[in-house]
């Protein structure tokens, strides 16, 4: 879809890394602000990147930054070695727990059921491997890590545009005279035509008095969801 939007401008091409995440943050294009943040070549940096990351998660934004932020965390990995798997697959845990309590404030409940979706698939896959691979004593302390976070981060968190997106309400108003053929995957059968998403959907919400409550059952449901999709995990079975 990047390849669909006008070329950024001079002034925001000139930005420091941190201006242009903040840029697109505030403006919820995704796309642009994953690219901003995982477009890097040195160590330095790769360091702001982490740092505005984990700055930003922490003070509640949007938990799309989580993704960004762990296949980072990842790549360093995968170069110096060290616990950042680790950090990388407690992040997707998080991201993961976020969607499941606050995607009770979505009117739409189809699309945090996507997000869930997308955390356990392509985006998040390599992090629930490396978990699962794990003896089950770390395994549940890097998940005991991710829930408290969730609940440390709960009352700084806003309503996030990108958990109650994605679903059958938002697909119901797209505008598919501007969808584009892409290459289908390989397996895939017939056409696979994109929709591009839409800047300027704006998901609905549920009242306070509707989700507060729900939100504490999946915070008491969170310890034995983990439990149960790591076993599935380690079995080959999700």
């Amino acid at each position: 879809m990047l390849a669909r939007e006008a070329p950024e401008s001079d002034a925001v091409r000139a930005m420091p890394l941190e201006a242009k995440a903040s840029y697109y943050l505030e403006r919820r294009n995704y796309l642009r602000l994953r690219l901003t943040l995982e477009t890097w070549t040195t160590g330095e940096e790769a360091k702001r990147s982490l740092d505005w990351s984990k700055k930003s998660l922490v003070e509640g934004e949007t938990i799309f930054i989580a993704y960004p932020y762990a296949a980072n965390l990842q790549r360093i990995g995968i170069r110096v070695g060290g616990d950042l798997n680790e950090t990388a697959a407690m992040i997707v845990a998080y991201a993961f727990a976020v969607i499941a309590v606050d995607g009770t404030k979505c009117a739409d409940p189809t699309a945090p059921a996507h997000r869930t979706d997308m955390n356990l698939s392509d985006w998040g896959s390599t992090a629930w491997q490396y978990l699962a691979r794990l003896p089950v004593k770390k395994r549940n302390h890097i998940i005991d890590i991710a829930i408290g976070l969730e609940a440390r981060t709960a009352p700084l968190r806003k309503e996030d545009y990108f958990v109650c997106s994605g679903g059958s309400a938002e697909w119901a108003k797209s505008d598919f005279s501007k969808g584009y053929e892409v290459p289908t995957p390989p397996g895939g059968v017939g056409r696979t035509i994109v929709v591009p998403d839409d800047p300027t959907y704006v998901p609905e919400f549920r009242p306070p008095s509707d989700y507060l409550p729900k939100q504490e059952q999946e915070r008491a449901r969170l310890p034995k969801v983990f439990e149960d999709l790591l076993d599935m995990i380690a079995a080959g079975k999700q």
